[in-house]
This record gives structure tokens, C-alpha cells and sequence, in this order.
């Protein structure tokens, strides 16, 4: 921890703990297929599911998109931090 005070083994174990849920949301395609039955409900049904299920797709490669950013940003402030500890270590004769 230096200057900003961000704690990289807690910041680490964290965004792993992010991923891990992230890549735990199902997002498994699972079709219907007709059985011969002709219902209108039941077809729009699987209409609707089938958005639905795009919907929980696209929701998880946006959830791991932003878990991505964040340790990205998150290991640049840790170095910059660094970076600002030993800057200020150096200047104060340590």
C-alpha cells in the first residue's frame, strides 16, 4: 500500500472474486423444440424466452467487460501509487 492507499492483495482478490461470479451467470442457450403441439401461448413463449436468454448472453459479456476495465484501472492506480510511494520515500531520504 502506498500513498493512495489501496490495498493490491485486497483489490486482487476482489476482481477475482467479480470474475468468478461474472462467468457464473448461465448464459446457456437452450432451444425448445416443437413436440407437434400448436399453441399460440406456447410459441410466443419460446419467442420470449429466446430473447431472453440473448439478453442474459450479452448481460454476462458486459458484466465481464466492466470486471475487465476495473482491474485494468485498478493495476494502473496500483502502479502509479507505487510509483508516488517511492517518489515520496526518495524525496524525504528513506
Amino acid at each position: 500500500m502506498g500513498l493512495i492507499g489501496i490495498n493490491e492483495l485486497i483489490f486482487i482478490q476482489t476482481t477475482s472474486k467479480m470474475t468468478t461470479v461474472g462467468n457464473a451467470i448461465d448464459s446457456t442457450i437452450t432451444s425448445w423444440k416443437s413436440q407437434g403441439e400448436k399453441s399460440i401461448a406456447f410459441s410466443q413463449f419460446v419467442d420470449d424466452y429466446n430473447i431472453l436468454q440473448n439478453i442474459i448472453k450479452e448481460y454476462k459479456k458486459l458484466v465481464l467487460k466492466d470486471i475487465s476495465t476495473i482491474n485494468k484501472v485498478g493495476t494502473e492506480i496500483i502502479k502509479v501509487d507505487d510509483k508516488l510511494f517511492k517518489l515520496w520515500r526518495n524525496s524525504n531520504g528513506f
